[in-house]
């Protein structure tokens, strides 16, 4: 009796061991980002958690807001804002490693900082750098764990990295949807709708489109509570993150020393593991938001 239930516990044990290696596992994510104030802010609070992740790739993209030749409200910010980010993080990574001995040195995440499709909204007709490595990595054949690929902006250089599969690997295509996953801030331009879904949506893998977090946006002051807003306001901003907290933090865009907007934090913070599973399943709801399917036929999920 006593051995049997020694080897009962001696399972579980086993059992639990496994359960929380499988939790601990990072989560591979590749950011693609066009460049806004808002992906901008994103991305100081993004290399700030990036200990998180196994990160795969930082691309620049475009959308239908910010193109290369786009005028006025419409331009697109120099390519070199991920490059210079990324020296700013390296002027604060001795600090970051005193929390935590798994945030990436600069090196490595310089050499995942690729440009991608920029030239024109919707183009995905170019082979570019950005949309190279995002192929390499899904084609990948020795790490066959789920990459979250990100649109912050537009999914032009995530369309064109899908093309190339296409393209030169097409009896690859289903092995590479298994470890595929999408999140998608809004869809901001057409190249989602014209070639990923007509082409990749039989393989039914979870594609996320989140248009909720009003609260991170540019329209804030209209919709946070009243007793929540004094932490987006200037004294608080400045106080705790724009004065006195390190180089990284000093860029952070703001309004006039006020909270601006961080629209596309969702899609990272969507892969914080935090216990709830939510990469499993987006409606167990996480960091990222809680999520539906919108059609019984498909992975297609919204909040």
């Amino acid at each position: 009796m006593n051995k049997q239930l020694y080897l009962l516990v001696l399972l579980i044990l086993c059992s639990c061991n496994t359960i929380l290696f499988a939790q601990s596992e990072k989560p591979r994510i590749i950011v693609t980002t066009d460049g806004e104030a808002d992906d901008r802010a994103s991305m100081v609070r993004f290399l700030l958690t990036c200990n998180e992740f196994d990160v795969e790739g930082i691309i620049n993209s475009s959308s239908q807001f910010h193109w290369v030749g786009g005028q006025g409200w419409n331009a697109f910010h120099p390519v070199d804002w991920i490059k210079d980010y990324i020296h700013l993080y390296a002027k604060v990574y001795d600090n970051l490693l005193l929390h935590d001995q798994n945030y990436p040195s600069p090196d490595f995440l310089l050499s995942k900082w690729k440009v991608g499709n920029i030239n024109g909204n919707d183009e995905d007709d170019i082979r570019t750098e950005g949309a190279e490595l995002i192929a390499s990595v899904l084609l990948n054949k020795n790490d066959s764990r789920p990459v979250w690929i990100q649109a912050w902006g537009g999914c032009s250089t995530i369309s064109r990295a899908l093309k190339i599969i296409q393209e030169d690997y097409p009896e690859r295509m289903e092995e590479v949807a298994g470890k595929l996953r999408l999140f998608l801030i809004w869809e901001q331009d057409k190249t989602y709708q014209q070639y990923i879904r007509p082409n990749w949506e039989k393989y039914n893998f979870p594609i996320v489109i989140s248009d909720q977090f009003d609260c991170m946006a540019y329209i804030w002051p209209k919709v946070l509570p009243e007793n929540i807003k004094s932490y987006f306001e200037a004294d608080w901003m400045t106080e705790n993150i724009l004065k006195n907290h390190g180089a990284l933090c000093n860029a952070y865009e703001n309004n006039k020393g006020q909270f601006n907007a961080e629209g596309d934090t969702p899609a990272f913070l969507n892969n914080i593991p935090t216990g709830l599973r939510n990469m499993e399943n987006p409606g167990y709801g996480g960091w990222g938001g809680r999520y539906v399917k919108i059609s019984v036929h498909d992975k297609t999920i919204n909040n």
